[in-house]
C-alpha cells in the first residue's frame, strides 16, 4: 500500500445542515484542539468551576449538580488513592445503570487509574472472566451491588463500597499530574477464543472523540444528552463525556428496566435535546411517539451501534419536528469514531441503509482489497484508519495488537487499524457500511464473535457440531441463529441448551433461533457451506413445556401478539418468552401493542419476571383489575 486515500470532504449538503444544527438558546462553545492536550478530570473541574449549580447528573429519582458531582467524585478518589495508592491500574466498577455508576467512573479517572466496567446483567462466569484477565486488586460497588460483588472476587481482591465511605475523606480534587496519555479504561468486547478481549482508550483520545462529537453537532451547556447505553459499552462513551466535558446535563434511563414507553414520558418530561440509541431501540422509541407530542426541544436523533435503515430515517422524518437532525454514526471500541452522517427531512435515501457519512476530523480512511491495495471509488474493500487517536491495544495481548494495527504508510508518524469492516465509497465522497470480512458482526449494538458463541454452546456437552450464523427477523433486525447437530440420539432442548448458555453469555450473545440438523452442509475443501444452511422455520421451538393454548380472552390476545412478534406459529401459554427467542427489544415491542390493546403500561421487567402467556396475563389482568374504567369496557372487549 503505497497510495493513502486522504480524508474525503463532507459534501455540501453536510455542512449546510451542520450549519443550521445549534441549540435555539444555548452558547456553543468550540472544542479547541489543544485541550485535547491534558486529562479528562482537567476537563470536567473547568465546567465545574463555570456551572457549580447547573445539573450535571438527572435520573428518574435523583438529580445532582457539576458541584455535588465534583465533591462525592473526589471523595471516593481520595478512597481509592488511600486503598491503592498513586499510579496506573485497573478498578472494577459494579454498578446498575444510575448516578452512583457515573460518580465512580468519574473518581476512578481523577486519581489516574482505569476503569473496567461490568454489566451487573451478565452472567457470573463472563463476569469472572473479564475481572481475572483485568489483574485487578479493587472492585467498587455499591449497597445494591455489594452481595453479587462479594461473590465476584476472592480474599485477595479490595471490595470498596461507596455507600461506607469515612466521613474523614476529603472533598477536595486529588490534583493528579496526570498526562494525555494516561489510560483512562479497558473496554471488554466479545472474543474469538472464548474469553472476552480487553481494549485501552487513553484520555488523549477519549477526549478528541469528545471534541469531534462535540463540534460537530455543536452541544452545549442548555443540551440535554440521553444516556441509554451501559457504561460497559462503548457507545456510552459519547453520551457521558459529551455531555460532562461540556457543562451539559446527562438523563440516565434504563431502557432495559422500564421499557419504551416509559422512555419516551422521560424523553418529554425531561425535554431532551440529543437522543442516542441504537437503531433497534430508536424504533419501538419513534413508533410509541405521541404525534401529536411537542418534541422541539429534541434537536438530534443520533443512532449508532449498527447499521441504520431507510424506514429508521422515514420513522424520523415522521415523528420528529423540523428542527431535528439524523445523526448517524460508524466508529469500533479500537478508533471510537470514525464516520458521521448528519442529515434532515429534505435528504434522500438511495437504498435500503443510511449511509454511515464522511470521515471526521484527524481519521484518514482506506479502502483495500485482499491483497491490500487500495480500491477504487465504488468498489467494496476493508476500512483501514489512519490515525494519531488510536487505541494502544489490547490488554495483555501483544499477538492480537500487532494483527490489528502497524505503523503509518509513506512514513506518517500516525498508526493504522485493520477494522475487518468492510465499505464503499460513494460518488459524494461519502462512505456506505457493507458488512464484516470475518466471523465478527454487531448484534443490537454489541460486537459479537461468533466462535465465542459457537465454544460456549459445544461446552454444553449436548452438542457435537455447531455453526452460528447471522439472519433476519420479520422485523429486518438481525439475530444469531445457531445450527446444531446434537452428540447423541437422545433428545436437546431449546430450554436446556438457553439454561446453560444463560449461566456463560450476555443475552445479546444468545441466539434467537435453535435449527437442529442432522449435519451439517460441508463444502469440498472441508469447509462449512453456510449457503446451504436452511433459514429458521416459524416452528415453536422444542420446548420443556408442552403445548397448551389460550384458554381466557386475555390470554388470547396475549398469545396473537407474542405470535406476531416472535414470529412463530403457535405460542402456548406456559412457553418461555426467551426460549421462544425472545429479547429485551422484541418485549418492548410486545409492551408496546399491549398498551395499545388494553391501555395498560406495564414495565419490561414485568414481562421478564412473569415470562409466560398465562403469568403475564394476570399482570394484566391485575392492571386493568384497578382502573374501574377498564371493568367497564371489559364487557364490551373484542379480539379482533
Amino acid at each position: 500500500m503505497s497510495v493513502f486515500a486522504a480524508t474525503s470532504e463532507p459534501s455540501s449538503r453536510h455542512q449546510d445542515i451542520r450549519a443550521k444544527c445549534f441549540h435555539p438558546t444555548g452558547s456553543f462553545i468550540e472544542f479547541k484542539k489543544e485541550d485535547v492536550e491534558q486529562s479528562v478530570p482537567s476537563r470536567f473541574e473547568q465546567q465545574v468551576l463555570r456551572y457549580p449549580e447547573r445539573i450535571a447528573i438527572k435520573t428518574e429519582s435523583t438529580s445532582l449538580t457539576y458541584r455535588q458531582l465534583d465533591s462525592q467524585a473526589n471523595r471516593l478518589a481520595q478512597a481509592l488513592l488511600h486503598d491503592c495508592g498513586e499510579g496506573e491500574e485497573p478498578v472494577i466498577l459494579l454498578f446498575e445503570h444510575g448516578a452512583a455508576m457515573i460518580i465512580a467512573i468519574i473518581a476512578i479517572l481523577k486519581a489516574g487509574k482505569m476503569y473496567v466496567s461490568l454489566n451487573p446483567s451478565h452472567p457470573h462466569a463472563r463476569l469472572e472472566k473479564i475481572i481475572a484477565d483485568s489483574g485487578a486488586k479493587i472492585m467498587v460497588t455499591n449497597e445494591l451491588n455489594e452481595v453479587f460483588a462479594a461473590n465476584l472476587i476472592d480474599d485477595k481482591m479490595l471490595l470498596l463500597n461507596v455507600g461506607k465511605l469515612s466521613d474523614d475523606l476529603s472533598d477536595q480534587c486529588p490534583n493528579l499530574p496526570l498526562t494525555p496519555e494516561t489510560c483512562a479504561y479497558i473496554m471488554y468486547t466479545s472474543g474469538s477464543s472464548g474469553v472476552p478481549k480487553g481494549l485501552l482508550q487513553n484520555h488523549r483520545n477519549l477526549l478528541h472523540n469528545t471534541m469531534v462529537y462535540t463540534n460537530q453537532i455543536h452541544i452545549c451547556p442548555e443540551d440535554r444528552l440521553t444516556l441509554l447505553h451501559s457504561s460497559s459499552y462503548g457507545a456510552s462513551i459519547n453520551d457521558l463525556f459529551g455531555a460532562l466535558l461540556n457543562g451539559a446535563t446527562l438523563l440516565i434511563f434504563d431502557v432495559q428496566q422500564r421499557g419504551t414507553l416509559a422512555l419516551v414520558s422521560f424523553v418529554l418530561n425531561e425535554q431532551a435535546s440529543i437522543f442516542h440509541s441504537i437503531p433497534a431501540v430508536f424504533r419501538s422509541f419513534a413508533q410509541a411517539f405521541p404525534e401529536n407530542a411537542d418534541s422541539k426541544a429534541l434537536r438530534i436523533v443520533h443512532l449508532s451501534g449498527a447499521p441504520a435503515s431507510k424506514w429508521d430515517f422515514e420513522l424520523y422524518k415522521k415523528r420528529f419536528a423540523s428542527n431535528c437532525v439524523f445523526v448517524h454514526r460508524f466508529g469500533s471500541t479500537e478508533a471510537m469514531t470514525v464516520f458521521l452522517n448528519l442529515m434532515d427531512k429534505e435528504c434522500k435515501i438511495p437504498g435500503n441503509l443510511v449511509p454511515v457519512g464522511f470521515p471526521v476530523e484527524d481519521k484518514d480512511i482506506l479502502l483495500i482489497d485482499e491483497n491490500k491495495q487500495p480500491v477504487g471509488a465504488n468498489s467494496i474493500g476493508e476500512i483501514v484508519i489512519q490515525s494519531d487517536y488510536l487505541s494502544a491495544g489490547y490488554w495483555h495481548d501483544p499477538d492480537r495488537t500487532s494483527a490489528s494495527f502497524s505503523p503509518g504508510l509513506n512514513g506518517a508518524h500516525q498508526r493504522l487499524l485493520f477494522t475487518g469492516d468492510l465499505g464503499r465509497m460513494l460518488v459524494d465522497g461519502g462512505f456506505e457500511y457493507i458488512g464484516r470480512r470475518d466471523s465478527r458482526v454487531k448484534i443490537r449494538g454489541h460486537r459479537i464473535e461468533m466462535a465465542e458463541v459457537e465454544i460456549a454452546i459445544l461446552n454444553s456437552g449436548r452438542i457435537k457440531e455447531v455453526a452460528v450464523t447471522v439472519n433476519d427477523n420479520h422485523f429486518g433486525e438481525e439475530r444469531l441463529v445457531a445450527y446444531l447437530v446434537p452428540s447423541s440420539e437422545s433428545d436437546v432442548s431449546v430450554s436446556e441448551l438457553r439454561q446453560f448458555l444463560e449461566a456463560n453469555l450476555p443475552s445479546h450473545m444468545i441466539p434467537s433461533a435453535f435449527v437442529f440438523l442432522p449435519s451439517l452442509p460441508i463444502l469440498p475443501n472441508g469447509k462449512l457451506n453456510r449457503g446451504a444452511l436452511p433459514p429458521p422455520v416459524r416452528d415453536r421451538p422444542q420446548l420443556n413445556s408442552f403445548f397448551m393454548a389460550p384458554r381466557t380472552p386475555i390470554e388470547k390476545v396475549v398469545a396473537d401478539i407474542w405470535l406476531k412478534v416472535l414470529g412463530l406459529d403457535r405460542v402456548g401459554i406456559r412457553d418461555n418468552f426467551l426460549d421462544l427467542g425472545g429479547n429485551s427489544l422484541l418485549a418492548m415491542k410486545i409492551l408496546s401493542d399491549v398498551h395499545d390493546r388494553f391501555q395498560v403500561q406495564q414495565e419490561l421487567r414485568t414481562l421478564f419476571e412473569n415470562p409466560t402467556v398465562e403469568q403475564f396475563s394476570l399482570t394484566v389482568t391485575e392492571r386493568l383489575a384497578r382502573n374501574t374504567n377498564h371493568l367497564k369496557q371489559m364487557t364490551g372487549f373484542k379480539l379482533g
